[in-house]
């Protein structure tokens, strides 16, 4: 005997859908969170701005907005 399934309610649909939606945007946040402090346990962002700094003479990445300042 083989069951299956023949209506499915659209609520209950939007209930689980919506569900699913909230707990993979938590997941989110807590990836990205765990990522940043990976990322600043080990000194990558001090590595990141030390490349650009040698990439541009030693100086500091100038910002967006001294650059737009300038026109």
């Amino acid at each position: 005997m083989r069951l299956t399934l023949a209506r499915l309610d659209p609520f209950s649909v939007m209930k689980l859908s919506f569900l699913v939606a909230i707990a993979v945007g938590i997941a989110t946040v807590i990836a990205v969170v765990l990522l940043w402090n990976l990322v600043e346990a080990i000194g990558l962002w001090g590595k990141i701005d030390q490349l650009g700094r040698d990439l541009n003479g030693g100086n500091p990445r100038p910002s967006w907005s001294s650059s737009a300042s300038r026109r």
